[in-house]
C-alpha cells in the first residue's frame, strides 16, 4: 500500500545578494518543478548548518496520509517492541512514498547534483557552506546536506530511498517524540544515506548526542563530539554542514 500524495510544492532559499549568481539555475527549477523564490537578507537561528541554497519540498497530506495508514497497522500491534519485530518489507508496504513522489524527488536530486557538481554558469557554489533538501515529517524537520564532502552522483539517487525510510520510521513510532529537527548523514562505508542525526534540546550548542540508524531504527547515544568523530569520520571541511559542528572546541 502506498501513501498518496497531494500536490509537492517547492520553494527555493538563497542570499539576495546572490540573486544574480542563482538566476539561471532557479529559472530552471521553476520551468522543471515550479516552485516559488524566498531569498533573504539575513538568516540566523540555532544550528551550525550554513547554507548558501536550500530547496524546502512541501508535502500537502503526507503526514496526515501516513499517520492515518500506520495507526489502522497499529492497531492490531500492542507497542513499539511489537512493530520492531515486523519485517523490514511487511513495513514498508504499510507506508511508503508513492512512486511519483519518489520519481519527483529523484529528479530534483538529479538536478542538484548537476549544479553542485557544474556550478553556476562557470561559477562553482562555495563548497563550504551547505546546498540542503529540507521537508517536514509531522513535527519533525529533516535537512539533507546534498553537498556533503565526498558525496557523489551516484549518492543523490539513494537520497529518496532514505527518505522514504524515514517516513517509514516515523509513522511506525521508531522517532523518539522529542526529536523535531533532524540530519540525514550520507555512510560511505555502506554506500548510504544510513544516519538520523537527532540532537536533544539540550545538546544544541555543545554536541549531537543522539542518532537513528535507518537500517534498524535503533537509537545510538553519542557522549561528545569526539566520540561523534571517531563513529562518523566527518569532513573538516563540512564543519559549517552539520546541525551542531562536530568540531566545536
Amino acid at each position: 500500500m502506498e501513501t498518496t500524495l497531494g500536490t509537492m510544492g517547492y520553494s527555493y532559499y538563497y542570499p539576495q545578494k546572490d540573486a544574480q549568481r542563482f538566476e539561471s539555475f532557479l529559472s530552471e527549477l521553476e520551468s522543471e518543478f515550479g516552485g516559488r523564490r524566498v531569498p533573504w537578507d539575513i538568516r540566523g537561528g540555532a544550528i551550525d548548518l550554513v547554507t548558501v541554497f536550500e530547496v524546502v519540498v512541501g508535502w500537502e497530506a503526507l503526514s496526515f496520509i501516513a499517520k492515518s495508514i500506520a495507526s489502522k497497522y497499529l492497531d492490531g500491534l500492542l507497542n513499539t517492541d511489537a512493530i520492531k519485530k515486523v519485517g523490514a518489507t511487511h513495513r514498508q508496504q504499510v507506508v511508503s512514498l508513492s512512486k511519483k513522489a519518489i520519481d519527483a524527488l529523484r529528479g530534483m536530486c538529479s538536478k542538484l547534483s548537476t549544479v553542485i557538481q557544474n556550478g553556476l554558469d562557470g561559477m562553482s557554489i562555495n563548497r563550504d557552506l551547505a546546498v540542503t533538501l529540507r521537508f517536514q515529517i509531522d513535527d519533525l524537520s529533516c535537512y539533507v546536506v546534498v553537498n556533503q564532502d565526498g558525496v557523489d552522483h551516484q549518492s543523490f539517487d539513494s537520497i529518496p530511498k532514505a527518505i522514504d525510510r524515514l517516513v517509514q520510521l516515523k509513522s511506525l513510532g521508531f522517532v523518539v517524540d522529542d526529536a523535531h529537527t533532524s540530519q540525514l548523514f550520507f555512510d560511505f562505508e555502506t554506500g548510504y544515506w544510513r544516519y538520523l542525526f537527532i540532537p536533544t534540546n539540550e545538546a544544541f550548542g555543545h554536541h549531537i548526542d543522539r542518532c537513528i540508524d535507518l537500517e534498524n531504527g535503533e537509537i545510538l547515544l553519542l557522549s561528545s563530539n569526539q566520540e561523534f568523530i571517531e563513529r562518523f569520520s566527518p569532513s573538516v571541511e563540512d564543519q559549517l554542514k552539520f546541525l551542531i559542528s562536530p568540531f566545536r572546541e
